[in-house]
């Protein structure tokens, strides 16, 4: 998989019949493991949506490689916040459903789902198991091993680990800064979590509860980064300060309503 860039310009989205976000500009580059980090409700869910191609802009453009972005793409892998795994299907069913799509040939396939699943360290053994005898986390590998059966250029993840235990998220951030250091695939990956964010992602956009960005900034932090030892770092402490002072909402943000964006 090789990555590809992205470009947003002058964008306006809505969720619910409501602008949630106005005139945006945003480039991703090539190649780039991008954080949105921003509260709960500020749009960042809805923008990444757009890049997925599930949302259309109301004003202004979403670009793939230099192509408007109109609708879904086997080129845009997406991971979303809980497992979306058809639950009668077995994890090679799933698997499956995923590579008759990208048109590989039915006798390439056993050797492309071992492949996918040793990708996100899970053994062959899984594939004849049902979604509701896996863990959360090894649905999620499941469900990440799927949106990699197309060979994205790019993935983008909203929140994926969100409602996985500590130990389990850790072990899965982990694996997609992995997938990211051998493929080069662009990651675009939701999140709220401030830790998250520095802990996986090479660049963090700061979004607003206005649903602005507020801040594009480079991790400074040196890979690899275990999560045992992230803090101590010098860079990392002043990195997570900065972080929470953009996200500290302005006096006239406590006044909005939460439950206006997605």
């Amino acid at each position: 998989m090789i990555g590809a860039g992205i470009q947003i310009a002058d964008a306006t989205l809505a969720y619910g019949g409501k602008a949630v976000i106005e005139k945006l500009d945003l480039t991703i580059e090539a190649g780039t493991f991008l954080a949105l980090l921003g509260p709960s409700g500020c749009g960042k869910s809805t923008l990444l949506n757009s890049i997925a191609g599930f949302v259309r802009p109301t004003g202004g453009t979403v670009s793939f490689n230099g192509a408007l972005v109109t609708g879904p793409s086997r080129e845009r892998g997406v991971v979303f916040q809980r497992d979306v795994l058809f639950p009668w299907a077995t994890v090679a069913g799933n698997i499956t459903f995923a590579l008759r799509a990208a048109g590989v040939p039915r006798a390439e396939r056993r050797a492309r789902i071992a492949a996918l699943l040793e990708a996100v360290d899970l053994s062959t053994e899984v594939s004849k198991k049902l979604p509701h005898e896996l863990s959360g986390g090894m649905r999620q590998r499941v469900g990440i091993a799927r949106a990699l059966a197309n060979s994205p250029q790019v993935l983008l993840m909203d929140e994926p680990f969100g409602a996985l235990d500590a130990q389990t998220r850790s072990q899965m951030q982990d694996l997609v800064t992995d997938l990211w250091e051998r493929t080069g695939t662009t990651i675009v990956f939701v999140t709220h979590d401030v830790d998250e964010a520095i802990r996986i992602a090479s660049s963090i956009v700061v979004m607003t509860a206005d649903g602005c960005i507020a801040d594009r900034i480079v991790n400074p932090l040196p890979r690899p980064r275990p999560a045992s030892r992230i803090a101590e770092f010098a860079e990392f402490a002043p990195l997570r300060r900065d972080l929470h002072e953009l996200l500290r909402p302005a006096p006239r943000s406590l006044e909005r309503s939460s439950g206006d964006r997605k």
